[in-house]
């Protein structure tokens, strides 16, 4: 290798470190309005204020934050889990094992799981979920909170999208702050005293490795915990996060606390005329000014022209600064075809055909998402069931089982013109294209054939009983007799 390659690899290095370090703390900010918390996003917008405010003045100021901006927007933007999911066996799979299935799943809180966890991937664009189980409990759960800016990885050598070695900082069982490693490609499991040095010719762990209590090696348990859930696959494991939406939300807050500030303390523009003007000076060198802070003409001798000085604005800007905060969220919210979290939608008033044109982005993109989800969520599946069969051999889940399972998502929840959806769903039965139990099941996708002919056999018996009319629905499948009714009522007719 050339002297001239060595000072290109080094300068990459710092490049890379550089960057790296910046994605990390951008990680960990996005986090800090995920999570909606208040003081760090306040520490944020003391900060970002920083430049134009001296100390004393910082601390006087009344901050204005918006910490659900980022969740409200994370929230209109990923709809697949509106509704939670259903998981659906082939029919050879036993009732045991769909049962224990069905406590496993709800004993995780599968569906928030599955739901938050696609709210951070979509943040961050790379999350981290791993499966635990507390003995002291007996309990297995799930979090899904790992990311750049709290958790190391190393790619795989052969596919980078997956990781070989996973480590993150905890308080461990001693109180003392350590990492604890998963190195998958060795089998081990330890802790180490910060964090974990990786050596990438012997592809292992240079660190003192610490055993973790109960047990006395290193060795790891013959299970792997994690799935990493990647919303685009770009340039390296983690890709890039919606800085974009954390920037907006930074900015805002400082809009709107400039707003309020200006308002009440900051009311009066000075314009000097004709003389050098003296007043408080900053800590930055700048000239402060308002109310508690005058300016003055300095004192001009033999000047025999009197210094003047004239009130000629107090405009506060106000609606200019609220349109502004609209219209930047409305440009962000219209790139990812949702509604304007800051603003009210109105839709009582369109038309059906109206409202499904204005739908049609927001259902593509659930079907996107969807498709990017699904394998993800099968493999957290598996790797619960997985988990759950290593410590707890006595209740164990057929894992040939999850071979026949489906994953079915349910529509997203938006407003719909239900009248003009249900006269095209009929038009399709009377064409053959669709039945009233395919159109029921499709609302409750947890239901089978059965119980949907069912529920609707049960809405119209009672229907009829509650107006006293007779109202038929043609059923596939389903045993109408309708020509029974007819000859039967043609026999009373001759009758009478």
């Amino acid at each position: 290798m050339s002297s001239l390659d060595v000072v290109h690899q080094l300068n990459y290095s710092k490049i890379y470190n550089s960057d790296m370090q910046e994605r990390i703390l951008c990680a960990q900010q996005r986090d800090c309005y995920f999570d909606q918390d208040n003081a760090a996003i306040q520490y944020m917008l003391r900060k970002d204020l920083s430049p134009f405010f001296d100390v004393s003045d910082l601390n006087a100021l009344n901050l204005l934050t918006v910490d659900s901006f980022i969740y409200a927007f994370l929230e209109k933007l990923c709809n697949v889990y509106d509704r939670p999911p259903v998981f659906q066996f082939a029919d050879g799979v036993n009732q045991t094992a769909k049962d224990r299935f069905s406590a496993l799943m709800e004993e995780v809180r599968i569906h928030q799981v599955m739901q938050e966890t696609f709210l951070r991937c979509r943040l961050h664009n790379t999350v981290l979920a791993t499966v635990k189980w507390s003995k002291q409990l007996d309990r297995l759960f799930v979090e899904n909170g790992y990311n750049i800016g709290n958790t190391m990885v190393v790619e795989h050598p052969e596919y980078m999208y997956d990781a070989s070695l996973v480590a993150y900082e905890t308080l461990a069982w001693d109180n003392k702050p350590r990492w604890i490693v998963w190195d998958r490609e060795n089998g081990e499991h330890f802790a180490t005293d910060g964090a974990p040095k990786w050596d990438a010719q012997s592809r292992t762990v240079t660190s003192d490795k610490i055993p973790i209590p109960p047990s006395s090696n290193v060795a790891a348990p013959k299970v792997w915990p994690w799935v990493a859930y990647h919303y685009k696959l770009q340039n390296d494991f983690w890709g890039n996060g919606l800085d974009g939406l954390l920037q907006l939300a930074r900015s805002i807050n400082v809009l709107l606390t400039v707003l309020n500030d200006d308002s009440i303390r900051e009311t009066i523009r000075l314009l000097i005329l004709s003389f050098a003007p003296a007043g408080t000076q900053g800590e930055k060198g700048q000239l402060k000014s308002g109310l508690t802070h005058p300016i003055y003409p300095e004192s001009r001798v033999g000047n025999t022209t009197p210094p003047q000085a004239q009130v000629v604005s107090a405009d506060l800007y106000t609606e200019q600064i609220i349109a502004l905060i609209e219209k930047l969220t409305e440009i962000i919210s219209s790139l990812h075809n949702i509604p304007n979290p800051l603003k009210s939608q109105l839709t009582d008033n369109l038309a059906g055909v109206t409202l499904r044109m204005k739908n049609e982005p927001l259902l593509q993109q659930w079907e996107k998402d969807q498709g990017v989800m699904r394998p993800y969520d099968k493999e957290l599946v598996r790797r619960i069931v997985e988990v759950n069969n290593f410590y707890r051999p006595n209740n164990k889940i057929d894992a040939a089982a999850l071979d026949e399972m489906t994953i079915v998502y349910s529509d997203p929840s938006i407003v719909t013109d239900e009248k003009a959806e249900l006269e095209v769903e009929q038009i399709k039965w009377s064409a053959g294209l669709s039945t009233p139990v395919a159109y029921m099941q499709s609302k409750n996708p947890n239901m089978t054939a059965q119980e949907a002919e069912q529920r609707i056999t049960d809405n119209l018996e009672l229907y009829n009983e509650l107006m006293g009319m007779k109202v038929q629905v043609m059923v596939p499948g389903a045993d109408n007799n309708l020509n029974g009714d007819r000859e039967q009522d043609e026999e009373t007719d001759e009758d009478k």
